[in-house]
Order: structure tokens, then C-alpha cells, then sequence
């Protein structure tokens, strides 16, 4: 049936006899429906492949910004190890610097006690030379 002058259609027609209105086909309707579908998922498909892209883009971006955040990190303490270090070897050359130590005053001590020990074992053998 025409869908514009009501009139009866042939199967095989392509036009209405009555009006001239061109008569679109069950395969020609199907056709289309199926492009548009075949459109509505490609453009499905754009989106998610563009929302899929900015989700890789931003974490990219939050990669980068993690890994300069752990570089800022890394220098900071690079930096703080070497004030500590600096500081270190500064109170180090202010004690050089500051008072000698005296360390020969335990070399004496040792010394003496050795000549101590050491005239303990003369007279201990001068006596046991002597009893004998």
C-alpha cells in the first residue's frame, strides 16, 4: 500500500501507479537501518575511544607528576645528607682546630707501669739467683 495516495502496490513496483511516490523496499529500509547502526556504533566507538585516550593522557600526566614529586624528594634529601655532612666535617675542624689533646699522658702512665713490671722481674730473679 502507498503510504501517500492509500493505493494497492505491486511487490515488484518501485513506484505508486496512482501518485509517482517512489516506494522504498523492506531490504532498502533494513539497508538503512543497519548503516545507521553501523554509524551510532562507530561514533559509540570514537567516544570511547577518545574518552580512553584523555584517561591515558591524564594518568600520563599523573605519572610525570608523581615521578617529579619523588625527584624533588630525592634532591631534598640529597640536599639535607649534605648539609649534615657539611656540618659534620665543619664541627670536626673547629675541634682540630680549637684545643690540641694531649695524648701523651696516657703514654707516660703506660710507660711506667712497663718500668714498674719490669723492675718487678729483675728483683724477682735477682732474688731467685741469690737463694740459689
Amino acid at each position: 500500500m502507498c503510504e501517500v495516495c492509500g493505493a494497492s502496490i505491486n511487490p515488484n513496483d518501485s513506484f505508486c501507479k496512482i501518485c509517482g511516490t517512489p516506494i522504498i523496499k523492506d531490504e532498502v529500509v533494513d539497508a538503512v537501518i543497519e548503516e545507521e547502526k553501523e554509524e551510532k556504533k562507530e561514533r559509540r566507538t570514537k567516544k570511547v575511544d577518545k574518552k580512553i585516550e584523555k584517561e591515558e593522557i591524564e594518568n600520563d600526566i599523573n605519572i610525570e607528576k608523581q615521578e617529579e614529586k619523588e625527584k624533588k624528594t630525592r634532591v631534598k634529601v640529597a640536599k639535607e645528607e649534605k648539609l649534615e655532612q657539611e656540618e659534620l666535617l665543619n664541627e670536626y675542624s673547629n675541634l682540630s682546630k680549637s684545643e690540641p689533646v694531649d695524648n701523651h699522658k696516657d703514654d707516660s702512665s703506660f710507660l711506667i707501669i712497663l718500668i714498674i713490671i719490669l723492675l718487678l722481674i729483675i728483683i724477682v730473679f735477682g732474688i731467685y739467683y741469690l737463694i740459689r
